[in-house]
Order: C-alpha cells, then sequence, then structure tokens
C-alpha cells in the first residue's frame, strides 16, 4: 500500500501491482511515485523493475531463440 499527496494536496492510496516477498519496502519508507495529474488512481512506484523489468524480459525471451541459431548455424558452418 502507498499514499501519497499530489501537487494540488489531494491525498492518494493505491496498491502496486507487483508484490515481493519479502517485501522490498519496509513500512514507512519514502518512494518515488509517477502519476499523471489527471488519473492519480493509475500511479506507480518508480524503479527500474517495476517499470522496465516487463517490457525488457518478453523481447529478451523473444531473441534467445534468434541467438541459438546463430550460433548453431556458426557451428555447423565451421565444420
Amino acid at each position: 500500500m502507498v499514499e501519497f499527496q499530489t501537487r494540488d494536496e489531494q491525498m492518494v492510496r493505491f496498491t502496486d501491482g507487483i508484490g515481493t516477498y519479502p517485501a522490498e519496502y519496509e513500512v514507512g519508507s519514502q518512494v518515488n511515485v509517477l502519476y499523471d495529474p489527471q488519473d492519480v488512481q493509475n500511479a506507480r512506484v518508480s524503479s527500474w523493475k517495476r517499470l522496465w523489468f516487463g517490457p525488457t524480459l518478453k523481447p529478451s525471451i523473444g531473441v534467445l531463440p534468434i541467438l541459438i541459431g546463430i550460433g548453431l548455424a556458426w557451428i555447423v558452418r565451421r565444420r
């Protein structure tokens, strides 16, 4: 659960979409929050893992078979 105050002093409380065990942050810790002033309920904790891990993992998994294929083709060609 994250609670923050917007620039216009509105209190917003949200639950982050990613949970970890053990918890990544302790109760009472301060974290940076990114939010759209027009849609404050869609806020996110600002961290690399929460913002970029998923978008970078998916293409990485997609590229892996291509790299394996290139590696196998290179090995076969050398023989």
